[in-house]
């Protein structure tokens, strides 16, 4: 078997752990039951690279630079360290905006089309889990258990690591694993639907949630990133001193750097290259858009786009334009695909709390924010258009 089979095989085997719900244009569709009740979908600069959050496992291999490891001796639950470790999860953004409210979705071919809105995901599937102490919920599509109710108590750094630590060693919701989230992790409990606007979160599942900023584990230089659930500010970084909230996880992910993976796959059809993520499936456009245009005109040219023999592409949601994030490489060029550099790039996805807003990714310091107007582009923001592998 060629090496490239073999990774792919197991990447394959690696990322069957969750479903993976393909876009489809279209409105609501149905989504998988839990035992309880599924997602309500209405409802400082870095200096110094360091690596990523990890856990430790004493029976993950270790190699040398230059040699790949026998996949059989790496952990089943390993994911390539700065990487997601699941398939892209839905916004739960169902609803569609012009530049200042809400419209019904359009039709192909009219102003507007090609917004988040106009695609179904298939909802998230979060489930009450009770123990002997706390309720805890677990994500069926990302196998993360997370406190329920988080601590309400501002910290810094070191003390809400230290926070988590201590849930560890006390049987938390028995379990012994606890720890700060990663950013990818903490990110994707992010709820992006009209009735999840004051803070960013399903408040079904996760009540009493502050519209607030939560520490990660995540390294940044010698900062840390936070995400900030309040739909007014942006997801970025801060020095280990600030102090932030904390809402720690339990998780069977390990975080290695020596899992064997080909992320980035080139194909050429016609006069086209594009490029196919193997974590998530997705294809992007390898020669993007630096033209500078309005959200309303990079909804278009997506929606219109004829390229690489397809005809399918549209403006990325902000769950799939994050995934291109590689944390835990250079900290001021925090992304491995091939031809992103430092830029902004818009979304599909408008800020509910603020509809005359859309969200955004910038690639040098690996920001995530929400305060873009729709009708201008003073930030050189540009167009990477995505598509649905076939």
């Amino acid at each position: 078997m060629s090496r490239y089979l073999f990774v792919m095989l197991f990447a394959a085997l690696t990322f069957g752990c969750s479903d993976f719900t393909l876009k489809e244009p279209g409105g609501d569709s149905d989504n998988g039951q839990s035992d309880d009740q599924t997602d309500q979908s209405d409802q400082s600069d870095p200096t110094e690279q360091t690596d990523d959050t990890a856990i430790p496992d004493d029976d993950a291999a270790t190699t040398d630079d230059d040699t790949v490891p026998d996949v059989d001796t790496l952990p089943e639950n390993a994911c390539n360290e700065g990487e997601l470790c699941w398939h892209i999860i839905d916004t739960v953004q169902t609803s569609c905006y012009n530049l200042t409210g809400a419209v019904t979705c359009p039709s192909d071919g009219s102003q507007f089309y090609g917004q988040d809105g106009n695609y179904s995901g298939g909802g998230r599937e979060f489930q009450n889990r009770t123990t002997s102490g706390p309720t805890l919920i677990e994500d069926n599509q990302t196998k993360l258990w997370w406190q329920k109710t988080p601590d309400t108590t501002a910290r810094s750094w070191s003390d809400a690591d230290a926070y988590c630590t201590g849930l560890a060693g006390g049987n938390y919701g028995d379990r012994t694993d606890w720890r700060l989230p990663t950013r990818q992790e903490l990110l994707s409990l992010l709820a992006f639907d009209a009735n999840s606007v004051d803070p960013l979160i399903d408040g079904f599942y996760f009540p009493a949630t502050p519209a607030n900023t939560f520490w990660t584990g995540t390294k940044h230089g010698y900062n840390y990133y936070y995400v900030d659930f309040s739909g007014d500010g942006m997801s970025y970084s801060d020095p280990p001193e600030t102090t932030h909230l904390v809402r720690c996880v339990s998780s069977p992910w390990t975080y290695l750097t020596e899992r064997p993976i080909e992320r980035w796959q080139q194909t050429t059809a016609g006069a086209d290259t594009v490029i196919e993520d193997t974590l998530t499936g997705l294809v992007w456009q390898m020669i993007f858009s630096y033209d500078e245009r309005i959200w309303t005109d990079a909804l278009s040219y997506c929606a219109s786009l004829n390229h690489a023999q397809k005809t399918d592409w549209r403006l990325p949601d902000i769950n799939e334009l994050e995934s291109l994030i590689t944390y835990g490489v250079e900290p001021e060029h925090v992304t491995t695909f091939p031809t992103i550099v430092e830029d902004y790039f818009w979304s599909s996805t408008t800020n509910a709390k603020d509809i005359t807003k859309v969200w955004l990714v910038e690639f040098k310091y690996g920001i995530v924010r929400p305060d873009m107007a729709k009708d201008t582009n003073a930030n050189g923001i540009r167009t990477i258009c995505v598509r649905n592998k076939d």
